[in-house]
């Protein structure tokens, strides 16, 4: 369930209900999940935010986004207990605490992005190095080659050293 208020349009606040149950559920999948969200349009900047609850944990999110006219910037901030569940199972980033930036800009021939995201894990740790950040970088290029062809060059940055099985890679990509 999700009741909704609107007051202006440049506003919008929502509380939520989730339940879920069955026999063959795994005992992880919660059976009831309850939220809170809002949002706030200022201008050219749009805000969000959720708060959930699980009935054992919490996680929280806080996003930003600009747009000017050519181009546009987010942020993301995470903080989701490595205990934190849904009615349908684990969410994407769970046990992680960490931030996010992405960026664009474009013209008619010519589209840059980069996309960072830096963040500790708390759930399945290393336990050499159990505060260790992890990172994932990736900047790009691309550039339209006629109605039907485009060309991308893209730079890919991987280190996970708070991973039991840690992964470091660097690829360079055309397309």
């Amino acid at each position: 369930g999700k009741i909704s208020l609107t007051p202006t349009d440049d506003q919008a606040y929502s509380l939520n209900y989730a339940r879920g149950w069955g026999e063959i559920r795994p005992m992880d999948f919660k059976s009831k999940v309850y939220s809170a969200e809002a949002k706030r349009i200022f201008d050219r900047t749009t805000l969000y935010s959720e708060v959930a609850y699980d009935e054992d944990a919490i996680a929280y999110t806080l996003r930003d986004e600009y747009k000017a006219d050519d181009w546009r910037m987010s942020w993301k901030f995470r903080d989701l207990d490595k205990n934190f569940y849904t009615i349908t199972g684990p969410p994407s980033g769970q046990g992680e605490v960490g931030g996010q930036v992405s960026f664009q800009w474009g013209r008619e021939k010519l589209l840059l992005d980069s996309f960072l995201d830096i963040y500790r894990n708390r759930g399945n740790l290393n336990p050499a190095h159990p505060d260790a950040l992890n990172v994932d970088f990736t900047t790009g290029t691309s550039i339209p080659l006629g109605e039907t062809a485009s060309w991308r060059t893209a730079f890919y940055f991987t280190d996970t050293p708070g991973y039991p099985i840690t992964r470091r890679d660097t690829r360079l990509g055309n397309t």
